[in-house]
């Protein structure tokens, strides 16, 4: 039997899919798009399919709800290291 995944796996999976939201509309370039996909084929091993107790899940949403400005700064970062 599967134990659910803490509260902070929970919210770095969260943080990791909007930073991901992000960057699929920001990266324009061929090396980005290749750092693109290595960075969503890395969040689909982790992130596929956890568990999670629903109180734990609304307190990791809520959490990166609240740093989603700066999660968007840093996929907007990550682009320009790219080139693009």
């Amino acid at each position: 039997m599967s134990m659910a995944d803490t509260l902070s796996e929970i919210e770095t999976c969260l943080a990791d899919d909007a930073q991901l939201e992000s960057l699929r509309v920001l990266v324009k370039s061929n090396s980005g798009v290749d750092r693109y996909n290595a960075l969503v084929a890395s969040y689909n091993r982790r992130c596929s399919s956890f568990r999670y107790r629903p109180s734990d899940m609304a307190d990791a949403r809520a959490a990166v709800n609240a740093r989603r400005s700066s999660i968007q700064a840093e996929a907007e970062a990550l682009v320009v290291e790219w080139g693009g």
